[in-house]
């Protein structure tokens, strides 16, 4: 390839990165996001998905990384409207929203994942849009969908306490160690709630332990 062409694509997807981060910044705040939250659940997000690829559990793809990060950004944002329904909103607020450099299947493969609860709501949302998607597709958003759910559970506080993820297999069993400062309670019961998404996903049992004290904060740096 041409390295003027290469330059050319560069310089594109980093205007579009731009853009669309502007955009989604816009869109957390005019919902109720801080910039703060949205960071560190991207961030917790991130941790999940490469210790899932690092355990094989998925298969590590860039682009995949890129959109389930993207949806960390606008997740749940409906939260914001009404709270009972907040994945409807969610869904057709980024499905019919104009986001530079995305167009309508783009915003729908988006807004499958920031508004995922389950797997029903999932099929009721991507049903008018299954000509779009092979089944091999809507496997794997469902799948990002769903992890999605579990990671959000580690901010239920909205207080940004967890601040690393890490992953461990024992006899077929999936040990997830959360790092949080104290006062994760909120956080402890929402996951053991949520990590049927988790063993559903993976067809395995999941056991999560909890490691709190203060100066947790350096986990996130590393």
């Amino acid at each position: 390839m041409p390295l003027i062409l290469i330059k050319f694509l560069t310089c594109h997807i980093t205007l579009w990165f731009l853009v669309f981060e502007n955009q989604a910044r816009r869109l957390a705040y005019e919902y109720g996001r801080t910039e703060e939250e949205v960071k560190n659940f991207v961030n917790l997000t991130e941790q999940m998905y490469r210790e899932c690829c690092r355990l094989q559990l998925f298969d590590f793809q860039e682009d995949h990384l890129e959109l389930i990060l993207n949806a960390a950004k606008v997740y749940s944002i409906g939260e914001y409207i009404e709270l009972d329904s907040s994945n409807q909103h969610t869904f057709y607020l980024i499905a019919n929203q104009s986001i530079a450099g995305l167009n309508h299947r783009d915003r729908v493969k988006l807004a499958l994942l920031a508004s995922y609860k389950n797997k029903d709501y999932f099929r009721r949302f991507s049903k008018p849009f299954s000509a779009w998607f092979t089944k091999e597709q809507l496997k794997t958003l469902r799948d990002f969908g769903a992890l999605l759910k579990f990671v959000y559970a580690f901010n239920v506080s909205k207080r940004n306490v967890v601040k690393k993820l890490q992953l461990e297999m024992k006899d077929d069993c999936l040990w997830i160690y959360v790092y949080a400062n104290d006062g994760a309670m909120a956080e402890k019961y929402r996951a053991e709630i949520q990590k049927k998404h988790i063993e559903k996903l993976f067809k395995k049992t999941v056991q999560i332990e909890f490691f709190e004290g203060k100066g947790y904060d350096i986990w996130s740096e590393n």
